[in-house]
């Protein structure tokens, strides 16, 4: 509250007088308001108008560069530069190694591009090599599965190096295997245990909203196994959970209006 300045007035004065901390703070009004390319753009200024060596942006630039592409402003292709400018940079900083590695991963599969992320993995894995604290080891665990997954194609080897990577008792710790039903659906891998562990969930949360989401994620595996009428039925639960979720109804339109397309 220190400074009113309206954006439209910062915006007025930056094209009069450049100034790296107007640039920084309309790069961060714009990723905010989801306009991404809008806030590379005056990140990229805050970086040159700064004096040398001062902060480096790279990371916020290629965190705004992939929001872009999952929302289909722009192409895969197009964030490569930027997440090549995190593992080029020294030293390398090692938590955006492993944030860019886990969004360009988490792309890569929704562009079905995964065969080409091996150098941001093993970046990932160099990284996290060394270190004994425990978000380091679970995400040296994640790029190890991911890895044999995408770059060796050895889905069996993944799921035992996901699965020894979690806490004794997982499969009997609700939030524990919920998590890992998830992270089978996110990689189309081993459907029938994932769903059989999103059904086990279901009893051991409270109605309405929790119990929504898992019937969302229900409906999801059995798309994935290409049964639509399960995902509708599925969905249609989701509705009865939370029928104030407005969001629920549009992915139940959806299916239906797709299965009546079908030939």
């Amino acid at each position: 509250m220190r400074d009113l300045t309206t954006i439209s007035d910062r915006l007025e004065r930056f094209t009069k007088s450049p100034q790296p901390n107007e640039a920084l703070i309309l790069a961060r009004f714009h990723s905010d308001t989801r306009e991404y390319l809008e806030a590379v753009r005056f990140y990229s200024q805050a970086a040159k108008l700064g004096p040398s060596g001062s902060y480096d942006y790279s990371f916020e630039i290629f965190s705004n560069m992939a929001n872009a592409a999952w929302n289909d402003i722009i192409g895969f292709d197009e964030v490569i530069p930027s997440a090549d400018a995190i593992l080029q940079a020294r030293p390398r900083n090692a938590n955006h190694v492993i944030k860019t590695a886990s969004t360009i991963t988490r792309l890569a599969r929704k562009h079905m591009r995964t065969k080409e992320i091996a150098i941001y993995l093993q970046a990932g894995l160099d990284v996290t090599a060394n270190s004994e604290k425990k978000s380091m080891i679970d995400s040296r665990h994640l790029f190890m599965a991911d890895y044999t997954l995408c770059i060796t194609g050895d889905t069996a080897k993944a799921l035992r190096i996901k699965k020894a990577s979690m806490d004794d008792g997982w499969d009997n710790d609700r939030d524990q295997f919920f998590a890992f039903s998830k992270w089978c659906l996110e990689r189309k891998i081993n459907l029938v245990e994932a769903k059989h562990f999103a059904r086990r969930t279901i009893p051991l949360v409270y109605p309405g909203k929790f119990r929504a989401k898992i019937y969302n994620t229900l409906s999801d595996i059995c798309l994935a196994q290409e049964n639509r009428s399960e995902a509708i039925a599925m969905m249609q639960l989701a509705v009865q959970e939370e029928p104030e979720n407005d969001y629920y109804y549009e992915l139940l339109d959806k299916l239906q209006n797709e299965e009546k397309t079908e030939p």
